[in-house]
């Protein structure tokens, strides 16, 4: 067995590896994530995520995030990440994104807004492609409407299917939970403010 980062080439899923690749190459990939069928791309490709911009500009702050595979790697782009916080992503049994601010995001996404909502996903396909890209993940749910299909690709608009570069259908769905993930945000005393439940 090989392993290089902890990632196990041998077993990995093929479709992971094309969709990290399909992400480096600058693409957009449509794929489950841990809640619901998402559009995903690099953090860092600029053109990217304008092009994911395009696709949902309203409501931007409960349709957009940030997907990382860890605690660390949470504390890399929220250096100030409130131990409470912490705590909270290591327990809470849903998907959970916090608005929170960053120093550390690219530019063209850090401009955005003063606040953006970050998530950690659990999910062995995003995990490993975190892993495999080695950075966060720019995201927003597939569905259009206000309801949410999460697990339902047929439910996903042609519209979005067209945006995607790559489709990547993984075989292990394990921990998908097909709803959107509970959305807070931290007062200045760190209380929690539940934004979508």
């Amino acid at each position: 067995m090989v392993q290089i980062n902890s990632i196990d080439f041998q077993n990995i899923d093929p479709k992971i590896l094309t969709a990290a690749s399909a992400l480096k190459e600058g693409k957009i990939v449509l794929i489950q994530t841990q809640t619901v069928w998402s559009l995903i791309c690099l953090l860092d490709d600029d053109k990217s995520v304008e092009r994911l911009l395009s696709f949902k500009r309203d409501n931007f702050h409960f349709n957009y995030e940030c997907l990382v595979n860890s605690i660390e790697q949470f504390k890399y782009y929220v250096p100030d990440l409130s131990p409470r916080v912490e705590t909270l992503l290591s327990f809470h049994s849903r998907p959970l994104s916090i608005l929170l601010t960053s120093d550390n995001l690219p530019e063209h996404i850090a401009n955005l807004s003063s606040k953006i909502a970050f998530r950690m996903d659990n999910s062995v396909g995003i995990s490993t492609i975190i892993q495999l890209v080695s950075q966060g993940l720019w995201t927003t749910s597939a569905f259009i409407g206000e309801e949410i299909k999460g697990n339902a690709f047929d439910a996903i608009d042609e519209s979005v299917k067209a945006l995607a570069d790559e489709i990547v259908e993984l075989k292990n769905s394990k921990n998908i939970t097909g709803e959107e993930a509970v959305l807070v945000e931290l007062d200045g005393e760190d209380n929690l403010e539940f934004l979508r439940e």
